[in-house]
């Protein structure tokens, strides 16, 4: 998941589509294949739904802290940005870096969860600073997407040494967090594929 934070921020950070995608390409070497589909997910369309609002992080941020909501708009004032915001007060700097996986967090969180404060608790603890600020942007639903199908495709069919229209074809066709990366990168069309060709 750190990878994954330091990369998001990366991404943010610029709007050169070749830097993008070297940037892409770099975070893809360092995963192991389980690792990759979520991450697509991610950067092209974002988490759809929150497990909680913007406004409710804040009040679990001020009952953890004990932090007056005057104090925490200050803070806003600064940062201007409330997720930002909110994970700066919590972060906890004796973690560098935490041992939990994209998958297994995105596998945590579900509207199920019978206790976001408790659950928040215990991943603010457990996060370093930038993965808290991943964390906080998951569970209010305002990660974002930060590349298109088109540059997806381009860099999995280039790295994967497949064509890019039948990768784009499988990321449009499919629900994709189903599919294995074997099989999102497989050169071979299967029976309904060739219907596209």
């Amino acid at each position: 998941m750190n990878l994954f934070a330091s990369l998001y921020r990366s991404l943010l950070s610029t709007t050169d589509t070749a830097e993008k995608s070297n940037l892409i390409a770099h975070y893809l070497d360092q995963l192991n294949e389980n690792e990759i589909i979520p991450a697509i997910h991610l950067l092209l369309h974002g988490k759809s739904g929150s497990l909680i609002s913007t406004k409710a992080l804040i009040k679990l941020v001020m009952i953890k802290t004990n932090i007056s909501e005057d104090l925490i708009k200050e803070c806003y004032t600064a940062c201007q940005d409330w997720v930002e915001t909110c994970s700066l007060i919590v972060a906890n700097p004796q973690v560098e870096k935490s041992n939990h996986s994209l998958s297994s967090i995105l596998r945590l969180l579900h509207p199920a969860i019978p206790d976001p404060m408790g659950f928040c608790n215990h991943m603010w603890n457990s996060l370093s600073t930038g993965e808290t600020w991943l964390f906080n942007k998951l569970i209010t639903g305002t990660v974002r997407p930060l590349i298109s199908i088109v540059q997806i495709s381009q860099i999995l069919s280039a790295k994967w040494k497949t064509d890019q229209e039948l990768v784009h074809l499988r990321l449009v066709l499919y629900d994709f967090k189903e599919l294995t990366l074997k099989q999102l990168t497989d050169p071979h069309r299967n029976q309904e594929e060739l219907n596209y060709v």
